[in-house]
């Protein structure tokens, strides 16, 4: 499974089309969780530029925009691109989420009302750190493929 360290750490190009744009996503989640966004702007940009390259992807793109000036605003606009990614992941082809390189997991806070996806099994809330841990995992959206 994915760590703050393994996300952190993998290389964004040799990071193939899909995951290229998941890893961005799950860099700017794991962000978010913990109140430290010094990097999003960077982060905003791969995913996009990831996105753009993927034609299954425009709503992905449509919604990567995230607006950086208040954090409550970046989390709103982040609900819109968990939205997207959701159901692009949803959306794709069995053999695209075989080479998906992280476990996907659709979650949800009942206090926000809100989804996202992560990529280990205990809940990492981006909405609400001060409430990190509230949430369930809905669903398991893909599997970490293996070399």
């Amino acid at each position: 499974h994915i760590t703050t360290r393994t996300i952190h750490g993998s290389s964004l190009r040799r990071t193939p089309g899909p995951s290229k744009l998941l890893l961005a996503y799950l860099r700017i989640q794991d962000m978010l969780t913990r109140d430290h966004i010094e990097h999003l702007p960077m982060e905003q940009k791969h995913l996009a530029d990831a996105a753009s390259k993927l034609p299954d992807a425009k709503a992905v793109l449509d919604a990567s925009t995230l607006d950086m000036r208040e954090l409550k605003h970046t989390r709103d606009d982040f609900a819109k691109l968990s939205d997207a990614v959701i159901d692009w992941v949803k959306k794709m082809p069995e053999s695209s989420k075989k080479t998906i390189k992280y476990n996907l997991y659709q979650t949800y806070c009942p206090m926000v009302k809100k989804n996202w996806i992560q990529s280990i099994e205990s809940v990492r809330n981006p909405y609400a750190p001060y409430m990190l841990e509230c949430g369930t995992i809905k669903s398991q959206l893909a599997k970490e493929s293996k070399p």
